[in-house]
């Protein structure tokens, strides 16, 4: 698939996906004994940056980016960028897996950012 966009002289950029504070109901955390997050997510990561590579194009590293932005900041802070919902009880919790107005913008910031980087001719945009 991506042969074929590119044959389109399409500009391909891949991103690893975004660290999240729960994955569906399972939580994760700032779990380490240092507070910082350690991800279960790393051959994910691992296998799209295989795959940018095989294919030679530009990859955006957005869950190394995200947890180091996440660590910067704190669980606290981290989980204000996501968005509310109900749990069994109708208590208003944490979602700690969609972003809100604030954590698009926190997020699409880095994104916006890392395409400059990765695309030179994006670097403009950022500026």
């Amino acid at each position: 698939m991506l042969s074929d966009v590119k044959s389109f002289s399409a500009v391909v950029l891949l991103s690893v996906a975004v660290w999240a504070l729960a994955q569906g109901d399972t939580p994760r955390a700032f779990d380490g004994e240092d507070g910082k997050i350690h991800s279960d997510l790393t051959l994910h990561a691992e296998t799209m940056k295989r795959v940018a590579a095989d294919m030679k194009v530009p990859l955006i590293d957005l869950q190394a980016d995200s947890i180091a932005y996440l660590d910067k900041i704190g669980e606290a802070a981290g989980t204000k960028l996501g968005i509310t919902k109900k749990d069994d009880a109708g208590k208003t919790i944490p979602d700690k897996t969609h972003l809100n107005w604030a954590g698009s913008y926190a997020f699409g910031r880095i994104v916006a950012v890392d395409m400059g980087k990765a695309v030179p001719a994006y670097e403009v945009c950022t500026t």
